[in-house]
């Protein structure tokens, strides 16, 4: 078998077991897809909030905040507690 082939093989499994990985981890959800802002200055409490409402209507998942500053509370639902950003 040529190199060329062996490569194309490895990196057809590399990307099924990452797809695999992803889907046993739930779903994936974006804060910058709510309009949340990494400027330092913007208040994403409403990105955050919109986030954690999906996430709840999806059944699982997660909240991904990609790299940058983000300003704003993330209220735990339920509970009078809320973490500051």
């Amino acid at each position: 078998m040529n190199v060329t082939k062996l490569i194309a093989i490895l990196c057809c499994l590399l990307t099924i077991g990452v797809a695999n990985a992803s889907d046993r981890n739930g779903s994936l959800f974006n804060a910058k897809d709510y309009g949340a802002v990494g400027d330092d200055e913007t208040d994403n409490t409403e990105a955050f909030s919109e986030c954690v409402k999906t996430i709840i209507k999806a059944g699982e998942g997660r909240m991904f905040i990609p790299d940058g500053v983000y300003r704003g509370k993330v209220i735990i639902l339920g509970t009078q507690k809320v973490d500051h950003g």
